[in-house]
């Protein structure tokens, strides 16, 4: 554990803007999940549900449960969860599983780490260098940090924090915390599954829609970021590491952060996929059709004369006192939206009945 502590802190992390990130294999990738992150991400949403649909329902419970305390601790120091919540990334290793306490004793243990990362952001930039950080553009930004929060000193602030964490976490998240981790980790089983089964290329796409994807089975390239000329393209070597964290506070969103160290470690918190996040537009189009079908009297009573027996066009078009033409039209109409079939008897087209309309008719 100290060594990653000690690696941590020679880490240079970004939130950038947009990177091409090539050559990556699947010995580079891995999945997982980092309690604290998730607790920060859900603070975020605490926040801000509006651009969080999916997590309304939680906030409103969660608003039940926080203390006064809390709700005031999170106002103090909200500056620190945005705009993204991934503020600790440098501090925990990507290839380990972690347990709640565990990350939050790290953190509370690295108090250097801890002003690193708040400095870096109340800079207020997204991509920081770390020669932009003097000494004395620390300690102007400490000054602030300070002034902003009331703190007496920055170790004052890292135990606050890491207090408001370890609340948050009991009142907000502990009684349903099982039920997000196994939802995590059975994403994140689905997607290795897919990695093995159909390649590299093919699981970076089902991530997101902000993560841009070329390449193959073997070996993948990946774009991310606003639509800005890139900060740079970064080559895959066999120290380099792809982590990926299912979350489920950061719907609709994903965050891409990029650690430069000994190697290069990409990290993208990604949604994962649930039935509120996933929308079927092919079938609801499916079903628009159908109903719009349905919507007319006359396409109506043609289903209900097919109901007791196949019959033709010319048959329908006199029954219904319309041009063959017309009931040709109509029946094509019905036949697209899958409440008839046609099968030809001799010189005559048949037309019978789908076991769906029989269904919607029933």
């Amino acid at each position: 554990m100290i060594s990653d502590a000690r690696l941590a802190c020679q880490l240079i992390y970004d939130i950038v803007n947009q990177m091409v990130i090539t050559g990556i294999r699947s010995t580079a990738i891995d999945f997982v999940f980092s309690p604290l992150q998730e607790t920060l991400r859900a603070i975020a949403v605490f926040m801000e549900p509006r651009r969080h649909a999916q997590q309304v329902g939680w906030v409103r419970e969660a608003r039940k449960h926080a203390s006064r305390a809390t709700k005031a601790e999170i106002r103090r120091v909200r500056f620190l969860f945005q705009p993204e919540p991934e503020l600790f990334a440098s501090l925990f290793p990507s290839r380990r599983a972690t347990r709640f306490d565990d990350e939050l004793a790290l953190l509370e243990r690295n108090t250097q780490d801890f002003e690193r990362s708040v400095v870096r952001r109340f800079y207020g930039k997204r991509r920081v260098r770390s020669n932009e950080l003097t000494p004395q553009v620390r300690t102007s930004m400490r000054r602030r940090v300070l002034e902003e929060t009331g703190s007496r000193s920055f170790s004052h602030l890292h135990r606050e924090v890491c207090s408001l964490i370890a609340n948050f976490f009991d009142e907000c998240l502990s009684s349903q915390w099982d039920d997000f981790q196994r939802l995590a980790m059975a994403d994140a089983n689905a997607r290795r599954r897919l990695l093995r089964r159909d390649g590299v290329a093919a699981m970076l796409r089902t991530l997101t829609p902000q993560l841009g994807v070329s390449g193959m089975a073997r070996e993948a390239n990946i774009r991310f970021g606003d639509p800005t000329p890139a900060d740079g393209e970064r080559a895959f070597d066999d120290r380099a590491t792809l982590s990926l964290s299912p979350s489920y506070f950061i719907w609709p969103h994903a965050t891409f952060v990029v650690l430069r160290g000994d190697g290069l470690s990409v990290r993208i918190a990604y949604p994962l996929a649930s039935p509120e996040s996933v929308r079927p537009h092919s079938l609801y189009k499916r079903m628009a059709q159908r109903f719009a079908a349905l919507g007319d009297p006359t396409r109506l009573e043609m289903l209900n004369l097919l109901g007791s027996r196949p019959r033709s066009t010319r048959e329908l078009a006199g029954l219904v006192s319309l041009t063959e033409g017309g009931a040709s039209r109509h029946l094509s109409i019905l036949r697209d939206a899958g409440l008839v079939t046609s099968v030809r008897d001799g010189y005559f087209v048949l037309y019978r009945r789908t076991q769906m309309a029989d269904e919607l008719l029933s």
